[in-house]
């Protein structure tokens, strides 16, 4: 115990729409994991509950996406070459 363990899952729906399908309802197990779906550049994310507002088993989760500057040496800041 106290190892690695799954937070959440990502895919995405080639039919384009980020939103869980009933496939994804029925796969996903109401334990509070994080699910990334992208669709048509966008990227979505829900919560696998018991009673969610979606499909009775999804919550929608806000996304926020703050990036770092990345140099060549895979380190955070400005690259000096």
């Amino acid at each position: 115990m106290g190892g690695r363990a799954v937070i959440g899952h990502y895919h995405s729906h080639p039919s384009g729409d980020p939103t869980p399908s009933l496939r994804d309802a029925a796969d996903a197990l109401p334990d509070g994991s994080l699910w990334l779906i992208v669709g048509d550049g966008v990227v979505r994310a829900f919560r696998a509950v018991a009673n969610g507002v979606l499909h009775d088993r999804f919550d929608p989760v806000a996304l926020r996406v703050v990036a770092s500057p990345v140099t060549r040496s895979g380190q955070s800041g400005e690259s000096t070459a």
